[in-house]
């Protein structure tokens, strides 16, 4: 009977890193104290000290103070607080979105600022956001941050970007100057050489993959595109735009800048006001620091 009551309870299965804070935490709702072993979906919950989780692979993973989060052998799902990761072939999930650093010594910070919004900072490296189909929402380079805010299951909100149209190969491409994303542009009744060296906003449905063959792993199928003219940043119809104003190709992404990309509104946030503060304000007395 003691055998069959055994062969009954859940298998623990194998370890999957080490948890360590120079306090408490609660893994699995069980307070623990320093240190813990990390098996596979085990949660994790932070209170007035952060944690650190060292996985057998080699990535390191950070929760801020007053943070929640169930830790699995590729991902760490966020469900409050703050969520640092450093590493390759790792991500934080956060309202079904996926943000990955793309190489081993890059590192990402993320936030959940609501039940509706999370804020993504690349420290280091370039980190990229995808969404649960693979589509890629954001590219950031060092020292960038965002915000995206998911719309609500059923709302359909064309995909909108803005940047300067370029050609390549046979077909024509637009660096979105918020995200960071190449797009191949597409558009029946479309002359694209109109549009080259202009910069310009445009709206349409993404499509992931791209048709084989084209210069961008994403496109976006155009409803509508317009030239910006620089001095003003106004948009205005193809028709009155004839001037050359908004031609230069070189448009730095500026805070409160925004665009759409499948159903995400994100939106470019100065990095004095975004996750970094964050977290020295949960954090003090710890703060999380790159390659702790």
């Amino acid at each position: 009977m003691l055998a069959w009551h055994v062969a009954l309870l859940p298998a623990a299965g194998p370890v999957i890193g080490m948890a360590n804070a120079d306090g408490s935490f609660s893994l699995d709702n069980a307070r623990v104290f320093r240190h813990a072993t990390l098996f596979d979906g085990n949660m994790v919950e932070t209170a007035k000290a952060s944690a650190t989780m060292d996985l057998t692979g080699g990535v390191r993973i950070q929760l801020a103070a007053a943070s929640k989060g169930r830790v699995f052998r590729d991902r760490l799902v966020l469900e409050r607080g703050v969520g640092q990761l450093q590493g390759a072939d790792y991500l934080i999930e956060a309202l079904a979105l996926r943000v990955a650093p793309e190489a081993s010594d890059a590192s990402a910070k993320v936030a959940r600022l609501a039940t509706d919004r999370i804020q993504v900072a690349a420290l280091a490296g370039t980190v990229q956001v995808t969404n649960s189909e693979g589509a890629t929402l954001a590219r950031l380079e060092a020292g960038r941050v965002l915000e995206f805010a998911p719309q609500a299951a059923g709302a359909v909100t064309p995909s909108r970007a803005t940047g300067t149209v370029r050609m390549a190969g046979q077909g024509y491409i637009l660096t979105d100057e918020v995200t960071g994303v190449t797009l191949e542009l597409r558009g029946s009744g479309i002359d694209f050489k109109l549009y080259v060296g202009k910069r310009v906003a445009v709206e349409g449905r993404l499509v992931f993959p791209a048709p084989v063959g084209g210069p961008a792993p994403q496109a976006l199928r155009l409803t509508t595109i317009k030239v910006l003219d620089a001095a003003t940043a106004s948009l205005r119809p193809h028709a009155d735009a004839k001037s050359t104003a908004g031609q230069a190709a070189g448009h730095a992404p500026v805070a409160g800048g925004h665009a759409i990309m499948a159903g995400v509104v994100i939106t470019a946030v100065a990095a004095t006001g975004a996750v970094a503060g964050i977290m020295m304000t949960r954090e003090k007395a710890a703060p999380i620091s790159p390659g702790r």
